[in-house]
């Protein structure tokens, strides 16, 4: 069939066997397009376009039919002529030749045979006729030597007579030696070589009486060969047991050899057995005392897994039991804690944690028995973890039992410091903390740790109980309620709080708001509540004296709420801006240093008057103590572009 190239038309004979139902690609020689052609009539698909432009090949084309015809081939040279005709000569008849007669007689006995028998003149031997041998001596024996297999006789001249007597048999080199003699190569025969395999078999051959084999020049077979070798090996065994026959001692001797070495073979294994059995036994011991030792090993593994999981579960144990917030409940953890350090003595979260409950329940309940004891146990834990949370924390609680107000909150904040991503130990820290400013009856600094506590671990129930008694005393009534039920969601059966919810309800329904003083809370706390309020009011109307440029009622509103002794930082602080905005600055230098103990703003204020009375180091001091303590503070920007650290 035809294959047509779609770009352009060129048709090309194509086997229709290689063409099937998928197509056969075809590449057109004359535009390079390649197409895809199917059988019968259907028509080809181009399937990648042409290669070469149209004007290309055409051209091509028209420069090939515009070149002149080449020019015609010359014509063939005439053939030669036959040669003549050859006549064919027969070559004349040849007679066959006579078998080979084989014969056991030597080559000059044989040369004799030729010579008498009618043989063609082809093979007979030139007549020679041979010397006479020379006259024997008496005094010297004459040797005959045959090349049978039969041992050579020698001749000895005995009483007058000849006597034949048996000698050895002559070795393979001997008789090659000797057959080389009579064939006149006297070189040869004195040659110490050793013979080859070829002259080894044709002397076999020539002993066996085969004479004509042996002058045979031709290759032997493998046949011959392997004979020939098992032969040589036996023939060694053969002068072996003739010797042995002829000599007993010999054989005697041999079998005394053979027992020996037998006898060192068995001494030699005996010795590698004992030696194999040694090292068995060795193997065996090392690797009994191996399985030995990792036995051991994992022994003291599980006892000290079985310690670990000991100590860890009654340490867990006084956790939970602690979560009650009662004092029977920090008694049983205590005691839990004690079993966790008697499984391991120096377990620092049950040394730490059983300090800070000793102290507890001195700062809380009022128990000051066990407070030296619970400063001991923080000392150690201290000792141990200079740098851990708990230990820090313990020894704060331990200050706060003892009366060391505001060490506790030093070292309390101290330990919120050092918590790296542990919330439940933010959560603790912060509770000690806000015990501290309880007792320092900073009420609004108490609530701030209190949510920081509960917002760090919102399962804190001891956290909303007190957050709960702080709110009741300030009278927020609705915060108080809202605490105290959130606690009850933790510890559903704690009889305090569930009296605590009802007495805030109770106040809450108008119930006598100006009762006694919330159950649990300090009794001083009663009276601060009313010093509270009217500081707040004091401290408001001030702000509004300052801000209506009042300044002489600012200052009485201010020296009035110093009086108090609620809101001291505040008062100094507004106090130090005040005399700042009034250009005092010997007055607000003494006001705002007041001030540096409760807000870093003041050394900002302080920066600016020594900054106004030209006292750069002074300034320059203060602005970066500011910057210090409040990188990101709202002066900072401006702090940073004075001292020129942007």
């Amino acid at each position: 069939m035809k294959g047509i190239c779609p770009a352009c038309t060129t048709s090309y004979p194509v086997p229709a066997e290689k063409v099937t139902d998928k197509g056969l690609l075809v590449r057109c020689r004359r535009c390079g397009a390649v197409f895809r052609m199917f059988p019968g009539d259907q028509p080809s698909v181009l399937h990648k376009p042409p290669t070469e432009p149209e004007e290309s090949w055409k051209a091509r084309e028209t420069k090939v039919a515009a070149a002149p015809p080449p020019p015609p081939e010359p014509p063939p040279p005439p053939p030669p002529p036959p040669p003549p005709p050859v006549e064919e000569v027969k070559p004349p008849p040849v007679e066959p030749e006579p078998p080979k007669v084989k014969s056991s007689a030597p080559r000059w006995i044989q040369a004799d045979i030729f010579k008498d028998e009618e043989a063609p003149p082809s093979r007979r031997p030139p007549f020679e006729e041979e010397p006479a041998p020379p006259a024997l001596e008496e005094t010297e024996p004459v040797r005959t030597v045959s090349l049978e297999s039969e041992p050579v006789r020698s001749l000895k001249i005995k009483d007058g007579e000849f006597v034949a007597e048996k000698t050895a048999e002559p070795s393979w080199k001997e008789m090659l030696s000797l057959e080389k003699k009579t064939k006149g190569d006297e070189s040869a025969a004195e040659d110490a070589s050793e013979p080859s395999l070829q002259e080894l078999l044709s002397i076999e051959k020539k002993t066996k009486g085969d004479e004509f084999a042996a002058e045979e020049k031709s290759e032997p077979s493998l046949k011959e060969i392997m004979s020939f070798e098992k032969r040589l090996d036996a023939k060694p065994r053969r002068e072996t047991a003739k010797r042995e026959t002829a000599d007993p001692f010999a054989k005697s001797e041999r079998v005394s050899m053979l027992k020996i070495a037998a006898f060192g073979a068995v001494v030699v294994l005996v010795v590698a057995a004992v030696f194999a059995i040694l090292s068995v036994v060795r193997e065996s011991r090392r690797v009994y005392d191996n399985l030995q030792k990792r036995s051991q090993a994992s022994q003291q593994s599980l006892d000290q897994s079985r310690q670990q999981l000991e100590y860890l579960y009654k340490y867990q144990s006084g956790l939970r039991t602690l979560d009650a917030g009662t004092a029977a409940a920090y008694e049983t953890a205590i005691g839990d804690f004690d079993k966790s350090l008697a499984a391991k003595a120096d377990f620092l979260p049950a040394l730490a944690k059983k300090a800070e409950l000793l102290a507890l329940l001195a700062a809380e309940y009022e128990k000051t028995e066990r407070v030296s004891e619970a400063c001991q146990l923080a000392d150690r834990a201290l000792a141990a973890g200079p740098k851990a949370p708990a230990a820090i924390r313990a020894k704060a609680a331990c200050l706060l039992a003892s009366g060391k107000t505001d060490e506790a909150m030093k070292l309390a904040t101290q330990a919120i410091a050092a918590v790296e991503g542990d919330q439940v130990e933010d959560a603790e820290s912060n509770y000690v903390l806000a015990l501290a400013y309880l007792k320092s009856k900073d009420i609004s600094k108490a609530v701030d740790a209190l949510k920081a506590a509960i917002g760090a671990n919102p399962l804190h129930f001891r956290a909303h109980y007190l957050l709960a008694d702080v709110f009741a005393s300030q009278k927020q009534w609705q915060q108080s309620l809202d605490e105290i039920t959130k606690a009850l969601q933790l510890q559903p059966n704690h009889q305090q709080a569930k009296q605590r919810q009802v007495d805030y309800q109770t106040q809450l329904s108008g119930g006598n708001r100006e009762a006694a003083a919330v159950p649990g809370m300090p009794q001083e706390l009663g009276a601060d509540m009313d010093k509270k309020a009217k500081s707040d009011k004091l401290l408001a109307d001030a702000r509004a004296a300052v801000a209506r440029g009042a300044t002489n009622e600012a200052l009485g509103l201010i020296n009035e709420l110093l009086k108090l002794g609620v809101r001291a930082g505040a008062a100094y602080m507004l106090k130090c801006k005040l005399f700042v905005d009034t250009h005092e600055y010997q007055a607000a230098i003494e006001a705002c240093g007041e001030a540096r103990d409760y807000s870093a703003d003041a050394y900002y204020y302080l920066g600016a008057v020594y900054e106004a009375q030209g006292n750069t180091d002074l300034s320059h001091q203060n602005y970066q103590a500011y910057i210090s303590a409040r990188p990101d503070g709202r002066f900072a920007d401006e702090v940073r572009s004075i001292l020129g650290q942007h």
